[in-house]
């Protein structure tokens, strides 16, 4: 697979996102189990916020074609997600998996037990998940008590903030992504086109917080007008990063 790396941008609008924004999560206690989830929501929320919109915002949308051909689904895997979360993406079988468009808090609580971490914190966590409809997928045998973290995968899609498709919209996002740094306190580290699924897209490295231990490496795309999908691996040890995403971004679909 072909990449080639994207300088992030530096840039930042004046005074940065909304303060609402700095706080996505809304829980200090579980703000790691949170991190990766709040980063992607904060990238979104930030293309129609931080000043980074298109100057023309009635430009023709650019075209990029969605495959929707079945994938070929790894041994050891299986799909979640549907029209309704907008991705669909192959998770290990051996983690707890959680679609949040077909279930409630109340059962992905029953589901998820992650040792050394409160219940409170991780009832929090799901009502996070839950209301921006994301999917989620998480490895039970792979957590950091001390920040209260467990490897896992969350995926979803929300506004775009530009009628830029594929690759078209790189410079943008990657823009954008720069400038939520303000609301999740996180920091690109660095930006590469790849395939995503299908379509052409970024893999992003971010560090989570200010020691850059924790590490959330992510897959972007723009599928469609006004549209941002993310697939993110965060890993429970200091400074894990997963070649996970190199197995599962095939399977990734924009149905």
């Amino acid at each position: 697979m072909r990449t080639a790396d994207l300088e992030p941008s530096r840039s930042r609008s004046a005074g940065g996102p909304p303060a609402s924004q700095a706080t996505a999560t809304g829980f200090p206690t579980a703000a790691f189990l949170a991190a990766s989830l709040a980063w992607a929501l904060a990238a979104s929320l930030a293309a129609c916020s931080a000043g980074l919109a298109p100057s023309h915002p009635a430009q023709r949308p650019s075209k990029t074609v969605v495959r929707t051909t079945p994938p070929s689904v790894p041994s050891g895997f299986h799909m979640i997600g549907g029209q309704a979360a907008g991705v669909t993406v192959a998770v290990p079988d051996a983690w707890i998996a959680i679609d949040f468009t077909r279930q409630s808090v109340a059962e992905a609580v029953h589901l998820v037990h992650l040792s050394g971490i409160p219940h409170a914190s991780v009832q929090r966590m799901m009502q996070a998940l839950h209301r921006e409809r994301a999917l989620y997928a998480v490895n039970p045998g792979q957590v950091n008590v001390a920040q209260r973290f467990a490897t896992n995968i969350n995926a979803y899609c929300g506004p775009s903030g530009t009628t830029k498709t594929g690759s078209a919209g790189d410079a943008y996002m990657v823009a954008t992504i720069a400038a939520a740094d303000y609301a999740s306190h996180a920091r690109l580290l660095k930006a590469l086109r790849v395939s995503v699924g299908h379509v052409p897209g970024l893999l992003l490295t971010t560090a989570l917080d200010r020691r850059g231990t924790l590490i959330a490496t992510t897959l972007e795309a723009l599928p469609r007008p006004g549209r941002a999908c993310f697939v993110v691996y965060t890993g429970a040890r200091p400074g894990s990063r997963s070649s996970i995403l190199a197995v599962i971004s095939p399977t990734i679909r924009f149905p």
